[in-house]
């Protein structure tokens, strides 16, 4: 062994334990067990319920990717209810775009829940959801911009 390395006062290198910690830290061990906690548990448990961070990260996410992938019901509503096909394809966007905007504002919410108890994966799911929902609400908002507006009505003769 160098003569630089440093020792503890039980004479082991710096860095490993000694001799006289080593059942210090079984008896850590021991007692958290018999009070019903894993030793290597690593902090309070999160809270449950409907109303906790992991919820909102995945609704979040479910409403981000609902935006993405498109939904129908605002299509066949918008075809209904549209008085020309710009109307149409403006009805898609603004349907995709508030479903986008959902996602963020739960993605919001969830990371706004988040504290130590929390699951670490409830912090990247919301924070992923916004990521991606913010994205597509970009998307629509351009896309809303450039549909064309609707063209005149030929006079009746």
């Amino acid at each position: 062994m160098d003569e630089r390395t440093e020792k503890n006062s039980d004479g082991a290198p710096h860095g490993e334990a000694s001799a006289s910690e080593e059942p210090a830290r079984r008896d850590d061990a021991q007692a958290a067990a018999e009070q019903g906690e894993h030793p290597m548990a690593p902090g309070p448990s999160p809270r449950p319920g409907v109303l906790a961070a992991e919820t909102f990260g995945i609704a979040a996410i479910v409403m981000s990717g609902a935006a993405l992938i498109g939904t129908r019901l605002v299509e066949m509503l918008a075809s209904v209810t549209a008085a020309d096909q710009s109307a149409a394809v403006s009805g898609v966007i603004l349907g995709d775009g508030i479903t986008a905007l959902c996602g963020v504002l739960l993605g919001i919410v969830g990371l706004a829940r988040t504290d130590a108890a929390s699951r670490p994966w409830a912090r990247w799911l919301a924070g992923a959801a916004i990521v991606t929902g913010a994205l597509a609400l970009i998307t629509a908002g351009a896309a809303y911009m450039l549909v064309p507006p609707p063209a005149p009505m030929p006079p009746m003769q």
